[in-house]
């Protein structure tokens, strides 16, 4: 009797995995919500190099016209105004990471598949590395890791230590983390900020852009659970205590990616809180500091390889000792880089606050 089979290692078996880990690894992301192809995307996906060679995508920034023009019969020849393009790029490489069995014994003794337990943990693996990479990058963390892989295959740049003065904010008057957090409870994150985050974002040049939705333009702040703590229980006139999640109107900002999940609204700027937003990099007490980012569209971008994408990784299998072992391996060419143009950040301003409870 002939009969059909589709042993370890088949190709069918394999493309399944091939087309859906790194999908299914988004899933599981932070970031996958604020990624997209549009230039008003948060995280910007650059797909010029999934169908052709190369290992890096150069991005152009066209500043505004600054001119006064002619007026009347006068002479616009000899008049004209120079563009000004500043371009920035992103680098892509390839990271993998494998786990393989002990052998078939080993195997026999758990009530599950390694295989399928490989591709989950290589998913979460994924999930992992993608989040850390992007707040890494976008809150100029270059302290907790001192390797790309775990940054998003290229250097952070930290708008504090580059002088970058229109992409920070110390509050309370301060010129260093080591001040605000020597300000300690004075200087925790408070509703106020964000009213100087915006004032700061829409006056500077050029103008971080925010987000067009349904005609009404909005930004998002990413904070550290421990400044959400502060921000909430601060019981000054006029904070969180007082506007609560009054912000979150009706249905006119239901249904929008960059929603879910805040933990509210308010001055047309969405708060997220998650774990990953990082610690200062220059604190004189462990953890004291946490480093709030405001964000507009185009704050990061995202790249891969010639045959990669958000929704493709590679995926392999190997037998190993008489075949015995089983390891599988998935990875792809990828970057993540926040945007920066004439070396200066693009979407981005970073709040560092101290956190009262810190340990």
């Amino acid at each position: 009797m002939a009969l059909t089979d589709f042993p370890l290692g088949h190709a069918l078996a394999v493309k399944h995995y091939q087309r859906d880990l790194l999908k299914e690894a988004l899933k599981r992301t932070s970031v996958l919500q604020f990624m997209g192809r549009g230039d008003d995307s948060l995280l910007q996906i650059q797909d010029s190099l999934t169908k052709e060679a190369g290992d890096n995508i150069t991005m152009g920034l066209r500043m505004q016209l600054s001119g006064g023009g002619v007026a009347g019969d006068g002479t616009l020849e000899g008049n004209e105004e120079a563009l000004s393009i500043y371009t920035d790029s992103i680098y892509i490489d390839q990271l993998r990471h494998a786990v393989r069995s002990k052998g078939k014994a080993s195997e026999q003794r758990v009530p599950f598949k390694v295989r399928e337990e490989a591709r989950d943990g290589l998913a979460d693996w994924w999930a992992n590395r993608i989040d850390t990479s992007f707040f890494s990058q976008i809150a100029g963390d270059n302290h907790t890791y001192g390797d790309t892989k775990y940054t998003g295959m290229q250097a952070v740049t930290d708008p504090i230590t580059a002088s970058d003065t229109d992409h920070y904010y110390m509050p309370e008057g301060q010129t260093t983390e080591a001040g605000v957090a020597s300000k300690s409870a004075s200087a925790i994150f408070k509703l106020s900020l964000i009213d100087r985050l915006r004032t700061k974002a829409e006056t500077q040049s050029p103008q971080l852009r925010p987000f067009k939705l349904r005609g009404e333009d909005y930004y998002v702040i990413f904070l550290h659970p421990l400044q959400i703590e502060d921000m909430r229980t601060n019981t000054d006139t006029g904070q969180w205590q007082d506007i609560q999640l009054a912000a979150m109107k009706g249905g006119q900002i239901t249904g929008n990616a960059i929603f879910t999940g805040a933990t509210g609204v308010y001055n047309k700027t969405v708060i997220h809180s998650n774990t990953r937003v990082p610690a200062g990099n220059t604190t004189p007490t462990a953890g004291a500091i946490k480093r709030a980012i405001f964000c507009g569209a185009q704050s990061a971008c995202v790249a891969w390889g010639m045959g990669g994408g958000p929704s493709k990784d590679t995926w392999v299998e190997g037998l190993f000792d008489y075949e015995s072992q089983l390891g599988v391996a998935a990875g792809t060419i990828w970057g993540l880089k926040k945007a920066r143009f004439n070396s200066k950040d693009f979407g981005t301003i970073v709040v560092p606050t101290y956190t009262t409870n810190a340990s």
